[in-house]
């Protein structure tokens, strides 16, 4: 699980996928309304293991998230806010 806060700056993922890509879709399902937000992310970088990339998210305090990262090849990983 990720933690992340509900601040309006951009906050920093570092993840290990099943692919190292530079860019990707990213979609973040909110699990008690159900509504989906996609970030197209083309900045993301290899820093060892990890793929590390920042994003500005729109969260509210106190509810969880299902985070989807894909590329035209499938889904790279996946996994709870």
């Amino acid at each position: 699980m990720i933690i992340l806060s509900t601040s309006a700056n951009a906050q920093t993922l570092s993840v290990i996928p099943r692919e190292y890509v530079s860019s990707f879709v990213m979609t973040v399902r909110d699990d008690s309304t159900n509504v989906a937000e996609t970030y197209n992310i083309t900045t993301a970088t290899q820093v060892g293991n990890y793929l590390t990339f920042t994003n500005v998210f729109n969260l509210v305090e106190n509810r969880f998230y299902d985070l989807t990262l894909e590329t035209a090849s499938g889904v790279i990983y996946r996994d709870r806010i």
